[in-house]
C-alpha cells in the first residue's frame, strides 16, 4: 500500500469450480483453445473483489504552467478504483492464493478526459482503438464462450500498477467456468463494475472541468484588479445632495 493510501476491498462473488489453461499467444481464437482440457495448470476457486483507494493524506499538484497555482487535483479513476480476481485453493481453512488479476476497462487518456473503450466481442471494427504499442491491454476479455475468459495473470504479492511503463510479470491464460450460473454471475459482475468505473470517470471529466473553470476565474479576478486604477477611486467625490432645490417633495412642504 502508497503511503498515505488506505485500500478498502468489497468481495461481490466468489465460486469454488473454475480452472485455468494455457492458451496460444496472439489474439483469441476459440478453435484453437479445444484442447485446453489437456492444457490445464490449476484449478481450484475463485474470488472477485472491488477496491477503491482514499488518500490519508492531502497532496498538493502544480496546475498549468504557472507554480503559484496549486489545488488538489481530483484522482484518475484507474488509480481510484479497480477490480481484483484471486485464484485460490483452500488446504485445512487456509486460503493460498496462486495467482491473481488486476482489472479495469481499457482506456484511453487525452488531454484529461478518459473514454471508455468498448472491447466486447461484438466490437469488431475496434473503433475507438489506437494501433500503439502504449495501448493498455484488458486483462479480462471476454469470449465468445460464455464461459471461457483471457485473463492476464500476475503473480502473488505484487501490487496494483496501472501505469503500463512498469514491469510486472504477468502470463495471458484462459480461464473456465465448470458451472454455468457461475459463469452468468461472473458476467453480470463485470459489466456491473464497467458501469461503475463509467460513473467515476464521468465524474472526474466534470470535477477537472470545475477545476479548470474555478482556476480561468481566479485568473481573470486577479487581472481585474490589477486593471484598477486606484488614483481616480481615491479622487471620487460623492454627489451632494442639497445642490437639487427641485426637490420632487417639495410641493409637499409648507
Amino acid at each position: 500500500m502508497s503511503e498515505g493510501i488506505e485500500v478498502l476491498s468489497s468481495e461481490i462473488f466468489e465460486c469454488t469450480a473454475v480452472e485455468v489453461f494455457k492458451i496460444p499467444p496472439g489474439e483469441i481464437t476459440l478453435n484453437q483453445w479445444t484442447n485446453y482440457e489437456s492444457n490445464t495448470v490449476w484449478k481450484g476457486s475463485l474470488r472477485l473483489i472491488e477496491q477503491e483507494s482514499f488518500p490519508t493524506e492531502g497532496v498538493n499538484y502544480e496546475i498549468g504552467e504557472d507554480a503559484s497555482q496549486i489545488s488538489d487535483l481530483p484522482i484518475l479513476p484507474i488509480d481510484k478504483i479497480r477490480l481484483k480476481i484471486e485464484l485460490f485453493n483452500t488446504i485445512d481453512d487456509d486460503n493460498l492464493l496462486w495467482g491473481q488479476v488486476f482489472y479495469n476497462p481499457l482506456i484511453d487518456i487525452k488531454d484529461d478526459l478518459i473514454e471508455v473503450i468498448d472491447t466486447s466481442p461484438s466490437n469488431t471494427t475496434g473503433e475507438g482503438i489506437e494501433s500503439s504499442s502504449d495501448v493498455q491491454i484488458e486483462t479480462i476479455q471476454r469470449t465468445h464462450s460464455y464461459r471461457l475468459f483471457k485473463i492476464i495473470v500476475q503473480i502473488p504479492g505484487t501490487n496494483y500498477s496501472p501505469n503500463k511503463q512498469d514491469k510486472l510479470i504477468q502470463v495471458a491464460l484462459g480461464l473456465k467456468f465448470d458451472d454455468k450460473i457461475d459463469a452468468y454471475t461472473f458476467i453480470e459482475r463485470l459489466q456491473s463494475y464497467k458501469k461503475l468505473f463509467k460513473s467515476y470517470v464521468e465524474q472526474y471529466n466534470y470535477d477537472m472541468d470545475m477545476l479548470k473553470l474555478t482556476t480561468k476565474q481566479n485568473d481573470l479576478s486577479l487581472n481585474d484588479i490589477e486593471n484598477i486604477n486606484f488614483g481616480e477611486v481615491n479622487n471620487f467625490e460623492p454627489p451632494n445632495d442639497d445642490a437639487d432645490d427641485n426637490d420632487d417633495f417639495g410641493d409637499f412642504v409648507s
